[in-house]
């Protein structure tokens, strides 16, 4: 089966004409003006984030963080296994 109907594209094969392309619209999107933007924040949120900066973990946990590995390094970490199964324990029956 040929194909005779070309409806005006030009075969680039045979030396034609190249086509004439028209450069791409670009369509600006308009970002929506922010009217009566609002953020509520509940009592609840606002606790725990009064909480969380009061704690002030970071230090702490970079020093226990620091002396642990120290310890894990040196082979001087020892897990005390009564008192992990006593926590567990508690945790458990109290709920």
């Amino acid at each position: 089966m040929k194909i005779t109907d070309r409806k005006g594209v030009p075969d680039l094969q045979l030396g034609g004409p190249p086509p004439e392309v028209e450069p791409p619209v670009e369509q600006a999107v308009q970002p929506k003006a922010a009217s009566g933007d609002r953020v509520n924040v509940s009592d609840v949120a606002r606790v725990l984030a009064s909480l969380s900066s009061g704690v002030g973990g970071d230090e702490v946990r970079t020093e226990k963080v620091n002396a642990l590995r120290e310890q894990i390094a040196s082979g001087r970490y020892r897990i005390d296994l009564e008192a992990v199964a006593r926590s567990f324990l508690s945790e458990v029956l109290v709920k």
